[in-house]
């Protein structure tokens, strides 16, 4: 096998690798977003519920940015690497870097955009809970702990938080 071929075909498995992380890093996101679905007719004890799930959804989300996120950017040191070790860089070299560049720039880019949108998601129940418990203390409840709970996560940047 040539020198070329064998960059070539590291390229397309750490190409495989860096999908299947893409995928589980989806599918993970996925499920989180599913637990914490928040219906707008939900109970006050739904809420407080909720607003448990969303602090363990925060961790969770920090371990899946470490194991998928953190991958790829690894993957950007490695091709700086790789493109160093090799003495002979011709067209056909430069071709299989630039489309394992290109490769990874699409994956940051699906990354940031998935991550946009779980962040918007997450934003907007935040948001209504504030209403909520805003809308409580106005008829009278005392759910100070909560109101409390929902001026601090919307205070929160969430797509700053996730953003990597």
């Amino acid at each position: 096998m040539s020198e070329l071929e064998e960059v070539r075909a590291s390229g397309k498995r750490s190409e495989r690798v860096l999908e299947n992380n893409f995928r589980h890093f989806d599918h993970r996101l996925r499920e989180i977003e599913e637990e914490l679905k928040l219906s707008p007719y939900a109970t006050l004890s739904e809420v407080i519920a909720w607003v448990e799930q969303l602090k363990i959804a925060i961790g969770k989300i920090k371990v899946i940015q470490e194991s998928s996120i953190v991958k790829s950017k690894k993957e950007w040191g490695n091709l700086q690497d790789k493109m160093l070790d090799y003495m002979k860089i011709d067209t056909d070299f430069i071709q299989v870097f630039s489309h394992h560049v290109i490769f990874l720039v699409q994956l940051e880019q699906r990354y940031r955009q998935r991550l946009s949108i779980f962040a918007n998601n997450l934003d907007n129940s935040v948001r209504y809970l504030k209403r909520y418990a805003k809308d409580l203390e106005k008829q009278g409840f005392s759910i100070s702990g909560i109101l409390a709970e929902s001026k601090n996560l919307s205070d929160m940047n969430w797509l700053s938080i996730l953003n990597y």
